[in-house]
């Protein structure tokens, strides 16, 4: 069956319980059972690992318990197999809810191509509400990254560095002032100011993450214009840079405007974009090739407050007068600035914190959906108590910089360089399962406390591509462990004993240790309505048979067991004390096989049950003679002691005890009838030796006490799931 028609017969399948599922299910009504919820999770797994029919029956059996997660991936399922009506019917249904995330708005709108309107108000509904914020944590323990101070820094500004690699070696351009004249905050000359910034160029030397004989760029020959940052698009040849107009803006500060020329070209000079605004400072532009945009920095009417950052389509740069604002996920009343855009689409930039009295922050900011963003600052060292900007990074290669004007620096704003080593770590994780059934990990699978580890340290390690591999598998079980972090695992011989295997995330930057999986088996719990089927069976006194009493708890272990397809029992049969232990073991022999018998004949495969008569000998408290022969009580140790010694001469063995009234027994024999003990007893009279027989433990007990010890009781071994 190909396809096409696989997923034809699956719709006319589900249709039908699609539309009941959706007009009939007002909520989770109940909660899951141990098999629904074992159904739940191999939906979820299938899900996660693309198999989308699977995950789509799955999810529908549940019918109206279907919890809202599984509801948000049954949609899903049913949009990745191109049936959008069906995706929207069943997103609809939680879409109202506390239980949706701001992305499930977009997501649910771009769903209903039917029907534009309520689409826009989705849309709108998600613009007005955040996305994601992870506000500056400067107690944070620093990571591993260290930073260089370059020998070319000075007692002046030297900041914006940026890598260009040529077929020869990897140039670094940076800006650094004019000899004549510099100030000493930064934050001026971000939206403008009077200083003059001049662009140079130096080899790289990634060996000691210098910069090789720094030349000034020839870019114009005039003193009075600034220049910088740049940012060069490889494949076209062509180098975007910031460069003073020579005009004073609206605030009354040098305007800054964005520039480019085909460096290629001979006797070529700076063009001036239409997409500047005259009054307001458009700067620090920065390519991404793979997406097709180039990014800057503007004070320019209708942004968030100071300056914004923007972009435009790449192959517009030379045409476009509009800009598109990055939105309130980035942009803020307060200046973001310095955009350095990493070909995996995140983009870094300089943030003004309004917490921190205007320090400059380093963000990580990774697209999200719609032009929506999550941010995150990065951690030291990148981030410092001082101003941290003009970030830029080549991922793959593990080249960075940054310029700060922390402390321990040559000058007012030094540019550091940085191999980037990621810290590629993990934590173990312990998971619990029953030993019966198999253990199935999607969501809250070993990859996420991983990743939250790594974020925590770094958040920059989210842009590593990342893959759980296996190391150490597992002794008692199958395990099936995916790239993704998802995995199943079964046991294989119900030992009950604790498993475990390891990984590691294997990433371009090298691998982790080992990272430990420790699997618990629990016994599975046994729902009331089970337990009380294998309530204990009583017998009369000497009887093996089942008295008329005790048929209904027989038949319910028949009904039992054949709902539970998969359930495997023990039988243990017991005798009370009284008697002999050959009489009683072969008398609860009896009982147990009477008992097997029916239930097989009435069972599919008859061997799931089994069963043993132990007699008296596993009852706690059960083997305690009937009769002892007692040839002696004193109230001293030491003469109970000398009479066995005495008796031992004469060949005669005995046991001293203790009772509970505090005298010393001397006990000849334990004896299971009254017979062989009075036998003994009048043998011994005969060699002058006195005694007399005590009744033993068992025979003081009540008939109730017997009664209870003559039954049947049930352990399952193996419970299994209900047809």
């Amino acid at each position: 069956m190909n396809t096409s028609t696989r997923l034809l017969v699956l719709k006319k399948i589900t249709t039908l319980l699609l539309l009941l599922f959706c007009i009939s299910a007002k909520g989770q009504k109940d909660s899951l059972t141990l098999y629904e919820t074992q159904k739940l999770n191999w939906g979820y797994y299938h899900h996660m690992n693309g198999a989308h029919e699977k995950a789509i029956r799955i999810f529908l059996s549940l019918g109206e318990k279907i919890p809202p997660p599984a509801i948000k991936e049954l949609s899903i399922s049913y949009a990745a197999l191109e049936e959008k009506d069906s995706a929207a019917i069943v997103m609809g249904r939680i879409i109202d809810t506390p239980f949706v995330e701001v992305e499930d708005y977009y997501y649910y709108a771009n769903l209903l191509t039917a029907n534009s309107k309520l689409a826009k108000e989705y849309f709108l509904k998600a613009e007005r509400l955040p996305l994601f914020y992870e506000k500056s944590d400067r107690s944070h323990q620093k990571n591993r990254q260290k930073l260089h101070n370059i020998q070319a820094n000075s007692s002046k500004s030297e900041f914006g560095a940026y890598f260009a690699k040529t077929d020869q070696q990897s140039m670094v351009y940076f800006l650094k002032p004019h000899d004549k004249q510099w100030e000493k905050k930064l934050r001026n000359k971000i939206v403008g100011s009077r200083e003059i910034y001049h662009l140079y160029r130096a080899a790289f030397d990634p060996e000691n993450l210098e910069l090789d004989f720094p030349t000034r760029v020839p870019t114009n020959p005039s003193e009075i214009f600034q220049e910088g940052p740049i940012a060069i698009d490889t494949e076209a040849k062509i180098l975007y840079l910031s460069r003073s107009s020579g005009k004073l803006d609206r605030n009354n500060k040098l305007q800054v405007d964005l520039y480019s020329y085909e460096y290629t070209e001979e006797n070529q000079r700076p063009k001036r974009l239409p997409i500047n605004l005259e009054g307001y400072s458009t700067l620090h532009p920065s390519v991404n090739r793979e997406e097709q945009r180039l990014y800057f920095a503007s004070d320019r009417p209708g942004g968030k407050g100071g300056m914004d950052l923007y972009y435009i389509p790449l192959n517009e740069a030379h045409t476009a007068t509009d800009a598109i604002n990055l939105g309130k996920d980035i942009n803020t009343p307060n200046n973001e600035s310095f955009p350095f855009s990493e070909a995996s689409g995140a983009l870094f930039y300089t943030y003004e914190a309004q917490e921190r009295q205007g320090d400059f922050d380093i963000i990580l900011a990774e697209k999200s959906v719609e032009n929506r963003w999550k941010t995150f600052p990065l951690k030291a060292p990148f981030n410092s108590v001082a101003d941290d900007f003009s970030f830029s990074l080549l991922f793959n290669e593990g080249i960075g910089s940054l310029s700060s004007n922390r402390s321990g620096g040559k000058g007012n704003d030094d540019i550091y360089m940085f191999d980037y080593h990621p810290e590629v770590v993990g934590v173990e994780d312990h998971y619990s399962y029953f030993t019966e059934d198999t253990l199935v990990v999607a969501h809250e699978n070993v990859w996420n406390n991983d990743r939250k580890r790594m974020l925590d340290i770094d958040p920059i390690s989210q842009l590593l591509e990342k893959e759980i591999q296996l190391v150490d598998a597992p002794r008692h079980g199958v395990l099936q462990l995916n790239p993704n972090g998802s995995f199943y695992y079964k046991e294989q011989q119900l030992l009950r004993e604790k498993d475990s295997f390891s990984y590691q995330i294997a990433t371009s930057f090298g691998n982790s240790e080992k990272i430990w999986v420790y699997l618990h088996p629990l016994p599975k719990p046994i729902p009331k309505n089970v337990a009380e089927a294998f309530l204990p069976i009583f017998y009369d006194t000497d009887k093996a048979h089942i008295s008329e009493a005790y048929w209904d708890r027989v038949e319910g272990i028949v009904k039992t067991m054949n709902a539970y397809p998969n359930m495997i029992v023990e039988v243990i049969a017991t005798a009370d004390c009284r008697g002999s232990s050959a009489y009683n073991l072969t008398l609860s022999e009896k009982r147990s096989q009477r008992l097997l018998d029916y239930v097989k004949n009435h069972i599919t495969q008859p061997d799931r049950i089994r069963g043993q008569g132990v007699g008296e000998s596993q009852i706690q408290g059960q083997n305690t003679p009937n009769y002892n022969l007692i040839l002696g009580s004193f109230l001293s140790e030491e003469n109970a002691k000398k009479r066995q010694l005495k008796l031992q001469e004469m060949g005669i063995n005995s046991l001293l005890e203790k009772s509970n009234e505090g005298y010393w027994k001397l006990i000849e024999h334990y004896y299971e009838s009254y017979t062989a003990a009075k036998r003994q007893r009048e043998f011994l009279k005969t060699k002058n030796i006195e005694g007399w027989i005590q009744t033993g433990e068992c025979l003081e007990k009540s008939k109730m006490e017997h009664q209870l010890q003559r039954r049947s009781e049930f352990k399952i071994v193996t419970m299994g799931s209900e047809k």
